[in-house]
C-alpha cells in the first residue's frame, strides 16, 4: 500500500479520536495546587480551549466572589468527602491543610489574596474571612457564614460522628451523715442517755 492511500485510509475515519491529556478532576486539581491566582486570572483570557477555561473561571469565581458553595463542590472534587474524625489517616486533606496553613498566619496583610498564592490557599482565605464576618440579621450571609465555619471546622478536624465529650460514669455513694443513724447508738433523736 502505498503512503498516499495509507494517509486517506486514516483520513477518512467515521469517528476520529483525540486523546485528552488529563480529567477534569485531574486538570483541576492540578491549577489548584501547582498553579498560582495570578496564572488563573490571565488563563481566563487566554485560555486555548473550553476546560482551561471553564476551570479559571470556577476557581476565580470561587476566591473573588466569595463563593462558599462552588469553594465546596471544588474541595469535594480535589479532596472527596469529609473524613471521619478518628480516621482521617490516608485521606487527602489539601483543603483542611490549606485552611491550617492560613490560621498559623501572624500578620493580617497575609490574608489578602495576592496573584503568588496557589488557588487553594486563597480559597482557604476566602473560607476564613468568610467564617469571620458578622453578618446581622441578614439569612443568606448568615447561611454562608454557617457553611464557611462547618467547611473549616470539618476540614480540620474531621466529620463528628459520636459524642465528642468522654462518656462520664455516675455513681452514688452514700454520704457519711446518713449512715450515723445506723450504728451504734442515735444521736439527737430523742434518746436520753
Amino acid at each position: 500500500m502505498s503512503k498516499r492511500s495509507e494517509d486517506t485510509a486514516s483520513d477518512t475515519a467515521i469517528v476520529s479520536i483525540k486523546d485528552y491529556d488529563a480529567t477534569l478532576d485531574e486538570y483541576l486539581a492540578d491549577v489548584c495546587l501547582l498553579r498560582t491566582m495570578g496564572d488563573v486570572v490571565r488563563n481566563r483570557e487566554v485560555a486555548t480551549n473550553a476546560k482551561g477555561y471553564a476551570v479559571a473561571q470556577m476557581i476565580y469565581n470561587a476566591v473573588f466572589e466569595m463563593d462558599v458553595d462552588l469553594i465546596r463542590t471544588i474541595a469535594l472534587r480535589i479532596d472527596g468527602t469529609v473524613p471521619e474524625s478518628d480516621k482521617r489517616d490516608g485521606f487527602a486533606n489539601l483543603i483542611g491543610d490549606a485552611v491550617e496553613d492560613v490560621l498559623s498566619y501572624t500578620k493580617t496583610d497575609q490574608m489578602q489574596i495576592v496573584p503568588e498564592d496557589r488557588p487553594v490557599i486563597a480559597m482557604a482565605k476566602a473560607l476564613v474571612y468568610i467564617a469571620t464576618q458578622p453578618c446581622g440579621s441578614n439569612y443568606a450571609k448568615r447561611k454562608e457564614r454557617n457553611l464557611a465555619a462547618q467547611m473549616i471546622l470539618e476540614r480540620c478536624g474531621g466529620r463528628k460522628v459520636q459524642p465528642t465529650r468522654a462518656d462520664h460514669r455516675i455513681e452514688y455513694v452514700e454520704p457519711e451523715w446518713m449512715q450515723l443513724g445506723e450504728g451504734d447508738g442515735d444521736r439527737g433523736e430523742g434518746s436520753e442517755g
